[in-house]
């Protein structure tokens, strides 16, 4: 099983580098362990917490730092909701990208 896991991982990994997409790590979690919080770092307009993102996920205490988990929703949407969390990965994705190439 965990051989077939592995080959699977690494498919999934060439194929997400085919498309642009580079895969910094992977993490085998035991299965039913995983687990999405939301509201852990708000998003405000105005950083008035410690830990807070603007809407496009950049942390305000952090030059290089970006959020694009659930943990900037402010609640979970409705299940299942891992392709929403997906597409705001791929949202502030693109934000980090775009930066990097204006610098």
């Amino acid at each position: 099983e965990r051989l077939h896991q592995k080959r699977v991982i690494r498919r999934m990994r060439s194929a997400m580098r085919a498309v642009g997409l580079f895969p910094l790590h992977t993490v085998a979690m035991l299965e039913a362990s995983t687990s999405h919080y939301a509201g852990t770092v708000p998003v405000e307009d105005y950083p008035t917490l410690p830990l807070s993102v603007n809407a496009d996920g950049k942390l305000y205490r952090g030059k290089y730092i970006y959020v694009a988990d659930a943990a900037m929703f402010r609640c979970l949407p409705a299940l299942p909701h891992t392709l929403t969390i997906m597409a705001n990965a791929r949202r502030v994705g693109g934000i980090v990208a775009r930066e990097i190439r204006e610098q």
